[in-house]
């Protein structure tokens, strides 16, 4: 499985009110254009929990969907929140024209303690291709690429091969999922992802699940008290499938 952890804008925490007080939280930030100096003037934002896995079917990509916020950057540039839960982990991401933005892992600690996140800059997104071999020589037709922390997966092509587009800047975390479970899990797989370019990570091999069979396997078979052992590999199993009346008691 492939993890992303991506590059980590930092987030400065300030304080104003009553740092006990509970409910909704504000978070914000400035966006600019590629130039660097220009503000990105009515850019869509959008803030979403961040989750290990994205979801990989319509209703849970439904149900993530109505759980997510968006607004809208004004004229210099500036975005904020207002109503995000406490004690929750957000992404905010913006995409514009082809250009990509992203800070990952922004604390959301209280209410009255509002978090201002350093601006970012929107830049080209990057893309990573692969290709995953299966291998039985079979395949599974409900493999799938996530980005790790973001909401975004991509399914294979009938050859294995995938290509991710979309990407923000950054050391990005991967997963190949497998949804039928015939395939083994490998590793994540961290990628540094770069504006503008393509990163191809060659093959990536699924090995099938396998279940172990028992061997040097022995059985004996008591017909009197209808017991029966299974030995293998220094184990035992014991089970009595009957008791006859006319076998003897132990004394």
């Amino acid at each position: 499985m492939l993890s992303i952890v991506l590059f980590c804008l930092s987030c400065g925490l300030q304080s104003a009110g009553n740092t006990s007080e509970t409910g909704n939280a504000r978070i914000a930030g400035i966006i600019y254009e590629p130039d660097g100096v220009t503000p990105a003037d009515g850019a869509t934002v959008t803030a979403r929990v961040k989750s290990v896995l994205p979801p990989v079917s319509p209703a849970a990509a439904a149900k993530r969907m109505a759980e997510e916020l968006t607004t809208v950057t004004d004229e210099s540039g500036t975005y904020a929140f207002d109503s995000l839960e406490t004690g929750r982990v957000y992404v905010i991401e913006t995409a514009r024209d082809g250009n990509v933005a992203i800070v990952d892992s922004v604390v959301v600690m209280q209410a009255g303690l509002p978090v201002q996140c350093s601006a970012v800059t929107l830049k080209p997104a990057g893309s990573l291709r692969g290709t995953v071999a299966f291998g039985d020589g079979t395949g599974s037709d409900a493999v799938v690429i996530c980005a790790l922390g973001l909401n975004k997966f991509v399914t294979i092509e009938s050859d294995g091969s995938f290509q991710f587009d979309g990407l923000p800047e950054g050391m990005l975390s991967f997963s190949v999922v497998d949804g039928n479970a015939l395939y083994t899990r490998p590793d994540n797989l961290e990628v540094v992802v770069r504006s503008g370019e393509v990163v191809d990570i060659g093959e990536l091999h699924l090995e099938p699940m396998t279940v172990p069979v028992p061997q040097n396997l022995t059985a004996e078979f008591d017909s009197c008290t209808g017991n029966v052992v299974l030995m293998w590999d220094g184990y035992s199993a014991f089970c009595q499938l009957f008791r006859s009346e006319a076998c003897p008691q132990a004394i």
